[in-house]
């Protein structure tokens, strides 16, 4: 017999919790150093980087998804954080 699918919980990093003091509320809103972040297109004559560029912001969408994998990756269920040094990443 199958087993009926359960719900996994957030980290309690991840939830968005109300700080109880003053130093819970620097912690909270501490950010990140924010790459420079560089994108290359190498065919702009492409159908395919037509339909992405016209399709989102990369200036906006990208620096906020950067913040949003920073913040599940590297932040601490005690609200430290330590971020490994990286030059590059490409895929």
């Amino acid at each position: 017999m199958a087993s009926v699918p359960t719900s996994t919980p957030l980290p309690s990093h991840m939830k968005e919790e109300k700080p109880q003091s003053k130093e819970d509320e620097a912690t909270l809103t501490r950010e990140f150093f924010e790459p420079h972040l560089r994108l290359h297109l190498n065919d702009l004559t492409d159908e395919g980087t037509s339909v992405f560029l016209s399709s989102i912001s990369p200036s906006t969408l990208l620096p906020s998804a950067v913040s949003i994998v920073q913040k599940a990756l590297y932040v601490q269920p005690k609200g430290e954080f330590h971020m490994p040094s990286t030059r590059s990443v490409t895929s």
